[in-house]
């Protein structure tokens, strides 16, 4: 009965449903023009290497993340966190910055970021916020298109 106790208790954490974190629209792929996700692969290339190291995600894994929009790679949460801290889209406080995020990132427009950035600000795990803040701009973005 325990385990049964602490798998639902599990569940009920990590879900993202429950928890408020957010799901990317399957649709959101077919949606984006391939030259926005393109420019979105170039900006991370300066810090991909620092980033895979710092974070720990299986290198073979990350060509998925924009080409298959997979969103569940191991430790793509903290690889988020390191390119918004390289790319100077938050601040010592962990705080973002809507405006500079808007001009660097294709497609984005700072009402969505400032959306996004509010709907997250209160997590408290810097890793997951960031996840989350992505793919909010993604879903928004892709709504932009088709």
């Amino acid at each position: 009965m325990k385990f049964v106790a602490v798998c639902l208790a599990l569940y009920l954490m990590l879900s993202p449903s429950l928890t408020g974190a957010e799901d990317l629209d399957p649709d959101a792929e077919s949606k984006l023009p391939k030259e926005v996700i393109k420019s979105w692969e170039n900006l991370m290339v300066p810090n991909m290497e620092h980033c895979i190291a710092e974070s720990g995600i299986d290198p073979k894994r990350v060509p998925d993340i924009f080409g298959k929009m997979d969103m569940s790679i191991a430790h793509l949460d903290c690889f988020t966190k390191c390119h918004y801290e390289k790319l100077g889209f938050m601040d010592s406080d962990h705080k973002f910055l809507p405006k500079l995020m808007a001009e660097k990132i294709s497609g984005l427009t700072e009402d969505i970021a400032k959306h996004c950035t509010r709907k997250y600000e209160n997590e408290e795990n810097v890793c997951d916020k960031v996840l989350s803040v992505v793919k909010c701009n993604i879903n928004n973005i892709a709504k932009k298109y088709k």
